[in-house]
């Protein structure tokens, strides 16, 4: 009878798996002539001048050969070379499809390590596999399904690497999968120390064990990353590690008048920013502009001197600081998504009202069903390693994105490990409903849903203007 069943829960997550995939092979032909917008523009750009020469050409001027990180255009130039100019985003949207298939399966893995049963791991993998957010970002060309992709294989290598006395294997493995995400995106690797410290004290092994795993994981990590540090001290002359963004976030974003953010609602970041002038007029009151001291015309130099000046103004500063922290975590946990301004300025063209409104308003419920869910979810989950590793993964990169930069796409990569939560706090109601009545949830959970409600309250309308 048990190999009965789980013979029908393994069909039932292979057709699950199918029909995510066929359904986002289906879109890809329709969106052969959408255009890019912001950092896809300039990765699409870049992959034929890296096939041509080696090395990126951007359009945007303030961009600079090493201004991002290498993983989505030398994706991209991959598919380039083998595809041509005429079929490369084609190609790059169905090997991002192929990749999401085993996203999902490491998400429903996942979900069986964290203490769901069978069926509240199918149902994670659904939360994830029939998002339509989730769909979207196979299409698109930010870095955010790759990430996403590499980010759950390094902490599934993790959580293996912890199992008994620890699988050296699976701990160096998961150094270099965090490598590569780091190449891709930056957030595995701000939390690198955490993930250190986690591999250190984490289990039942031996001390010898457990140093031993943790510095094959750093050794990994390095191993990956460091052809690319290489590459850019022979052409710099000096060390940079990945790229020069960080400076150019922390001059740029330290404190505008309001942090940028291009997807709220549909008038974007500049109908704050005038309704700010309109309100305190052209002089910025309160407003302390940081203005980084260009030194050297050397990219590298320019971005050291950004970097420390700008984690000095958050120093010196701390209510600044604070408070476009709030702003930016509201404006991450904003339940919107790139594919509904898509929709809304024709991305997919004209669609019929009875269809996009549909999918607009499942795209803001899913979104909100698994960050409540995974609220909830959290205090229903069995105490253990394995989730004290994904809460610094989810936490931590929620922190530095709202010290930072954020807006809702940055939420893409986390919704896969936030998935197993929501799905327990959704086939647990009984637990849930015992939870709640305890004082952890009172003071941790509660103030979370209420900041989450409150700014629902006050984003959801912006969709729908």
């Amino acid at each position: 009878m048990n190999v009965e069943a789980d013979t029908k829960r393994s069909r039932g997550l292979l057709w699950l798996l199918v029909l995510s995939m066929l359904i986002k092979l289906a879109i890809v032909p329709l969106v052969v002539g959408m255009e890019q917008k912001a950092d896809e523009r300039q990765y699409v750009a870049a992959a034929p001048t890296i096939v041509a020469t080696g090395a990126p050409r951007y359009p945007n001027p303030n961009w600079d050969e090493a201004h991002a990180a290498p993983g989505m255009p030398y994706f991209l130039a991959g598919c380039y070379a083998l595809a041509g100019e005429s079929g490369f985003k084609t190609l790059a949207r169905v090997v991002q499809v192929l990749l999401s298939v085993f996203t999902l399966l490491l998400v429903h893995a996942l979900a069986l390590r964290l203490g769901a049963g069978p069926r509240t791991a199918l149902l994670a993998t659904a939360l994830v596999a029939l998002d339509p957010t989730q769909i979207a970002f196979t299409h698109y060309f930010w870095a955010e399904s790759l990430y996403s992709f590499l980010s759950i294989w390094a902490v599934w290598l993790l959580v293996s690497a912890a199992d008994g006395e620890r699988n050296y294997g699976a701990a160096f493995g998961a150094g270099l999968v965090a490598g590569v995400a780091t190449l891709t995106r930056g957030l595995l690797f701000g939390l690198t120390p955490l993930i250190v410290l986690w591999l250190l004290f984490a289990g039942a092994a031996s001390p010898g064990r457990r140093v031993g795993s943790a510095t094959l994981f750093v050794l990994g990590l390095v191993l990956a990353i460091a052809p690319w540090s290489l590459r850019n001290t022979e052409r710099y002359g000096k060390f940079l590690l990945v790229s020069t963004n960080v400076g150019a976030v922390l001059a740029k974003g330290a404190n505008p008048i309001t942090p940028e953010n291009h997807d709220l609602g549909l008038g974007g970041w500049s109908t704050e920013l005038r309704e700010y002038t309109r309100l305190h007029g052209p002089d910025y009151r309160d407003v302390i502009p940081m203005r980084p001291r260009y030194i050297s015309e050397d990219i590298v130099e320019q971005n050291d001197v950004r970097t420390r000046e700008g984690l000095a103004f958050l120093l010196d500063y701390p209510a600044l600081t604070l408070r476009n922290a709030r702003i930016r975590l509201q404006y991450l946990v904003n339940p919107t998504s790139f594919l509904i301004r898509h929709i809304r300025e024709g991305y997919y063209g004209e669609l019929p009202r009875w269809f996009s409104e549909p999918v607009i308003a499942l795209t803001l419920l899913a979104s909100m069903v698994v960050m409540a869910g995974f609220v909830f979810g959290v205090f229903v989950a069995r105490n253990d390693p394995d989730k004290m590793l994904t809460l610094i993964v989810v936490v931590g990169s929620l922190a530095i994105c709202a010290l930072v930069a954020a807006v809702s796409r940055y939420r893409v990569p986390l919704v896969p490990l936030m998935a197993p939560y929501a799905a327990l706090a959704l086939t647990r109601v009984a637990d849930v409903k015992r939870e709640v009545r305890r004082a952890p949830f009172w003071l941790l959970g509660a103030p979370v849903l209420v900041f989450l409600a409150v700014v629902w309250v006050m984003y959801l309308p912006l969709n729908y203007r």
